[in-house]
């Protein structure tokens, strides 16, 4: 699930401070408050509190007092109780989780964004290793996207470093490619559509004019085994992206299968897993025209 670095954590404990992750996440009102999740507790709260599709937490603090909670986890589900007796407002609850594998890509985005500042409301391509080695210009000239991709990376790691790699461009268009290596991993579709539903919920909050096009998860020959989880993922964003304003799915899955019904090998390198450069002209040839008419 989101992954956070483990911050100091100072939260104003207001609700509706940060936009809900999703409401189905936990069994009270939550928001994400920049590097952390707030789990708001009312004052009729009874019982545990419990969040769901997540990692295992690095700390659950009780935000007014600062004080450490203790926690259960188990299978994606934290638990924990809130202090007894509540509050009479109730109260609210930190929960930070800690992940250091991206902080040398960040540094580097940083560090190439001072040295070449990107303009703003553009095209931002960011995910997984099949965004990050995407050659834009070649595919894309003249339409000066910019690629914010870092290899392995799921939704739960756009939504932990999305201060990083979105918010900071503001762009008119966002180009998504992840939920592969979530799957692989061994999160199940529904964790994995909860933590895309958290990308998208947390780019309307912040960026309610951004167009959103998400690509589906591609079958492939390393993976063809997960085929149907992926299939079901893509259904789920599918179905999520057409109730939606300025958001699409471009599906890729008949361009990237035979007449039998199976990956193509000849758009894939030797790993089976990452696109060649047939691969990506396929993906290229059907995102262009939205890229550059707008449309969708």
């Amino acid at each position: 699930m989101t992954a956070f670095p483990l911050v100091t954590l100072l939260l104003c404990g207001f609700l509706g401070a940060g936009p809900s992750p999703g409401e189905h996440r936990a069994n009270v009102p939550v928001t994400i408050e920049g590097d952390a999740w707030a789990l708001h507790v009312p004052p009729s709260h009874k019982g545990p509190v419990e969040l769901h599709f997540v990692e295992k937490p690095a700390s659950v603090t009780e935000s007014a007092a600062g004080t450490p909670l203790p926690f259960q986890y188990d299978a994606g589900t934290a638990t924990f109780d809130p202090p007894a007796p509540l509050p009479a407002e109730g109260c609210t609850i930190a929960v930070a989780w800690k992940d250091e594998r991206y902080d040398k890509d960040m540094q580097a985005f940083a560090g190439q964004d001072r040295q070449q500042p990107p303009k703003q409301g553009g095209i931002l391509f960011v995910g997984s290793s099949t965004i990050r080695i995407w050659k834009l210009e070649e595919n894309f000239p003249g339409l000066n996207a910019l690629n914010r991709g870092f290899g392995g990376s799921r939704y739960s790691d756009a939504v932990s470093h999305f201060q990083q790699v979105i918010v900071p461009y503001h762009p008119a268009t966002v180009v998504i490619y992840d939920g592969d290596n979530d799957i692989a991993g061994g999160r199940s579709p529904e964790w994995v559509f909860a933590d895309f539903e958290a990308l998208m919920r947390r780019i309307r909050f912040s960026l309610p004019e951004t167009r959103v096009i998400v690509l589906s998860i591609k079958p492939c020959p390393a993976r063809w085994k997960l085929w149907d989880k992926m299939k079901q993922m893509n259904a789920m964003v599918g179905e999520y992206t057409r109730k939606q304003e300025k958001m699409l799915l471009l599906d890729m899955t008949a361009e990237m299968l035979d007449a039998d019904g199976n990956p193509r090998p000849e758009l894939f390198q030797k790993d089976g897993l990452h696109l060649n450069a047939q691969g990506y002209g396929t993906y290229s040839a059907r995102l262009k025209p939205l890229l550059e008419g707008g449309g969708g």
